[in-house]
């Protein structure tokens, strides 16, 4: 058993993975330059041929779920002002990291 972060994953010796998942935590990292150097720590480690990055939460699709959640909580009789000033306050109290789909392709 190896106790550490992320980004400590470089420095366990007697581990030679060939896949790496990394499922339903991304969103937990504390930043997108964070879940970057645990990403290039991987692609480097000499044995892993693959990564799995699942449960992502997309930052390109995160302006239509906020828009859908803000109109399931105000009802059908929102305006449009309403929506937006909803939409701004979910994003404000977000605590989830967010990916663009594109740092993912951009991987070497």
């Amino acid at each position: 058993v190896h106790v550490g972060t992320a980004t400590d994953i470089g420095q366990v010796n007697d581990v030679h993975p060939d896949l790496v998942v990394l499922n339903s935590v991304i969103q937990y990292f504390p930043s997108s330059e964070y879940l970057a150097q645990v990403a290039d720590t991987l692609v480097h480690l000499p044995d892993v041929k693959r990564i799995f990055f699942g449960d992502v939460r997309s930052q390109a699709t995160n302006e239509h779920f906020l828009a859908a959640r803000a109109v399931r909580t105000l009802g059908e009789n929102a305006t449009k002002d309403d929506v937006r000033q909803k939409m701004a306050e979910l994003e404000d109290i977000e605590e989830e990291l967010l990916v663009e789909p594109a740092f993912f392709t951009s991987l070497k």
